[in-house]
């Protein structure tokens, strides 16, 4: 199935459809998708429907297809923990950017759909509690403890226009968030940039169409979801056309090149199985080089022994014999390796250099 472009407009109707579906319901569970763990499956409940949330590749929409998940990653149960059977007050676009915040009680939980994609949970005042991934940019940084920070636009809101003294079709694309694809539309009929300006803001400030939607092909697919002069409509929504669109680029990840569930599972059985042998080996090459170091310092080691045994009888306490051998052995490197007298296993620790690099 063709690639689709998502656009503000497109960020704009996943506000509306999700606040007036999933407003006052309650999140459940939150998992990855068996062959995407940065895709997520967010299942909701709401009086007596269930709905299941599918955040994809820039995409959020409610499915009616069943996508399996795998095991749950820290950060889903970190969100669990912090939004599981917790209400959602409020959903809304964060101006006309590709940005969508959940509300609940105690949190926000942000979902950036633009770029790699990223997905944010904050507190009420914007500390980020937990993120899907790290990132930082010259006037903002998500991490953890850290204030989100709304992404930056220098391009103005096309619902926002006031004055219409625009010079180019090129001016208008540099100065306004909005598809360059639209305004060229436009400019086919009529190449005046004035004219483009305010088509493009009643677009912006006219309402967002739940149930159908304008497309436009040029080099990619394009959805709009009002009604646009010269622009074929279709009579379904745009959620149900991207849950077709992400269950087709699911179920082609397996059919692909004659490829079968099963042979993916099995490909993923010799993958496991290759890194617990990689494991063994390098548990045999550790223990190898453990048995070197105490053959080669054995008579150390055992005078060590004697000296501890001798020391605890004296009534010297673990920490203590430590910080004694670590003043007075500044001569002895091997004393400077020495980590922990462990008095509940009858052992004493040391790290060994070999092992480090």
């Amino acid at each position: 199935m063709e690639k689709i472009l998502l656009n503000n407009l497109n960020v704009k109707y996943f506000e509306r459809n999700l606040d007036n579906t999933l407003t006052n319901a309650y999140i459940q569970k939150i998992q990855p998708l068996e062959k995407n763990e940065n895709a997520l499956k967010i299942k909701v409940k709401s009086k007596d429907v269930n709905y299941d949330l599918i955040v994809f590749d820039g995409f959020l929409f409610l499915t009616k297809y069943n996508y399996k998940t795998s095991e749950k990653t820290g950060f889903c149960k970190n969100l669990e923990k912090q939004l599981g059977n917790e209400k959602i007050l409020k959903i809304e676009q964060k101006d006309f950017e590709k940005v969508i915040v959940f509300e609940t009680r105690n949190n926000f939980l942000i979902f950036e759909l633009f770029s790699h994609n990223n997905i944010i949970l904050t507190d009420k005042d914007y500390k980020i509690i937990a993120s899907q991934a790290r990132e930082k940019w010259a006037d903002r940084e998500i991490g953890t403890n850290k204030t989100y920070i709304f992404p930056s636009n220098n391009k103005k809101s096309p619902a926002k226009i006031t004055e219409f003294n625009f010079n180019s079709i090129s001016d208008i694309i540099s100065k306004l968030n909005v598809p360059p694809s639209l305004v060229e539309h436009f400019a086919k009929e009529d190449p005046n940039p004035n004219s483009i300006a305010r088509k493009i803001k009643k677009i912006y400030t006219g309402p967002i169409a739940i149930d159908c939607c304008a497309f436009l092909k040029s080099k990619k697919l394009e959805y709009f979801n009002t009604k646009i002069e010269d622009l074929e409509t279709i009579k379904t929504g745009f959620n149900d056309i991207v849950d077709k669109y992400i269950n087709s680029l699911e179920s082609a990840t397996l059919e692909k090149s004659g490829v079968n569930k099963k042979s993916l599972e099995l490909e993923a059985t010799i993958k496991k199985m290759d890194l617990k042998v990689e494991g063994f080996k390098k548990s045999i090459t550790e223990d190898c080089e453990k048995a070197k170091w105490i053959e080669a310092n054995y008579d150390f080691l055992e005078e060590l022994r004697l000296t501890v045994l001798k020391a605890l009888e004296n009534g010297k306490k673990p920490d203590e014999i430590l910080k004694i051998l670590k003043v007075k052995g500044k001569n002895y490197p091997l004393l400077q390796n020495l980590v922990k007298i462990d008095m509940k296993n009858k052992k004493i620790i040391f790290s060994i250099p070999q092992l480090q690099q």
